[in-house]
């Protein structure tokens, strides 16, 4: 069994840890979760596939921050979000870039708008785009809690978990990818 990296970032209380359940399918219906304490993990199954997803997703808030960069080491695929209500949530997210070793990148990250069923939006979609582009990333504009956008953004996510277990796979890969 391969198991592949992948690390979850971003602000505190952006949504990770759904995103993380979803993924994991162990999100409840109507569930409140905690503020994610330095680290929780879970796994990506992939049926009839000799390859799963180990999510491990990073507590957002400051204090945990000095741990950041030895967790983020190996992985082999980020996932930075955040909340489209939040404008700090986008600009941080160069904070987060910033941890990422530059001798040993990651195969694939991902930036992840959450928050889009909000109707406190302050991030169009246009921002989350350019920012995306600008720093070699693959969008996807989804909300964690009620699903939308969201299989999109999974099938993207097993498919390069694939990819990586399997690299004579024929799957397409671009330096920019914008999924509308």
């Amino acid at each position: 069994m391969i198991a592949v990296k992948i690390v979850l970032a971003g602000n505190g209380a952006v949504g990770k840890s759904t995103i993380s359940n979803r993924l994991s399918k162990t999100l409840k219906q109507n569930e409140t979760l905690p503020l994610t304490p330095g680290l929780s993990i879970n796994k990506i199954r992939i049926p009839e596939e000799d390859v799963s997803g180990v999510i491990w997703d990073l507590g957002g808030q400051k204090q945990f921050r000095f741990l950041h960069n030895d967790f983020i080491k190996g992985a082999k695929i980020i996932i930075l979000v955040y909340s489209v209500e939040w404008i700090h949530s986008l600009k941080d997210v160069r904070e987060w870039l910033e941890i990422i070793p530059k001798d040993k990148k990651p195969f694939r990250v991902y930036l992840i708008a959450n928050k889009v069923d909000s109707e406190k939006r302050a991030i169009s979609r246009k921002e989350g785009e350019n920012f995306a582009l600008e720093n070699n990333m693959i969008y996807y504009e989804i909300s964690a809690i009620n699903g939308e956008g969201f299989g999109k953004f999974e099938d993207d996510l097993i498919n390069t978990i694939k990819l990586m277990a399997n690299p004579e796979m024929s799957i397409v890969q671009e330096k920019h990818i914008i999924i509308q």
